[in-house]
């Protein structure tokens, strides 16, 4: 049966149908902490809540839910890092503003594990995915009131716009924390002495003794007898 093959593919992908019919997102999406760095995360909340009442049938709502929040989380980020943005700027260029913003956009990406070849082409295809949803959303989600219906359009391309925009708002909120979070301050160990060290007054003076092994205590610069 189509239905029962339709709950079986979302229970795979992690998605869970309640008894209502309606559609739950996995409960990884936005990973633990990704919020913690923003101010104001209202916005995003009330989408994600809005998301886990999408029914399965419906993925041009899925669709057009996943470019909103894509588009808030871009704006959320340039607003809280102080980089301004035109009013009218479009889903691309929000995308790869906030990306330059965190240091995360393949053409400004610095040393270490983000600037080498493998991560560079990770990032790219994140920025592609991100700003990607504006022109599905266009074509087939939701917001522009088409005259039909897409053609085509099945429950899974819904999952992928949810996926893409959980992938690209997830990194760039986590970016955030690190960015904004305090760096952590290395421990630094004390190695032991080679010897405990023992200070015993001596003839002449007082000279730091050795704890030889099986217990003598021998001035340093003696051999034990």
């Amino acid at each position: 049966m189509p239905a029962q093959r339709l709950h079986r593919s979302l229970s795979t992908d992690g998605f869970d149908i309640d008894q209502s019919g309606r559609i739950r997102p996995p409960e990884t999406l936005f990973l633990d902490g990704s919020l913690g760095a923003v101010t104001d995360p209202a916005v995003i909340v009330v989408l994600l809540n809005r998301i886990r009442q999408i029914p399965p049938d419906d993925p041009m709502l899925a669709i057009g839910t996943a470019k909103e929040l894509v588009e808030s989380t871009a704006k959320i980020v340039l607003n809280q890092l102080r980089v301004q943005y035109s009013p009218t700027a479009d889903m691309p260029h929000l995308v790869s503003e906030a990306q330059k913003a965190l240091g995360e956009h393949p053409v400004c990406v610095a040393a270490g594990v983000d600037g080498v070849k493998e991560a560079r082409r990770l990032l790219g295809s994140l920025s592609t995915a991100g700003a990607a949803l504006a022109a599905l959303r266009n074509s087939h989600g939701t917001g522009h009131g088409p005259a039909a219906l897409p053609h085509g359009l099945r429950p899974r391309h819904g999952r992928l716009a949810l996926s893409a925009a959980d992938a690209w708002c997830t990194y760039v909120l986590d970016t955030l924390t690190d960015l904004t979070s305090p760096a952590p301050t290395p421990a630094v160990p004390v190695p032991p002495p080679a010897h405990p060290i023992d200070a015993q007054a001596v003839p002449g003076g007082t000279r730091p003794r050795v704890i030889a092994p099986g217990g003598a205590s021998v001035p340093v610069g003696r051999a034990p007898g």
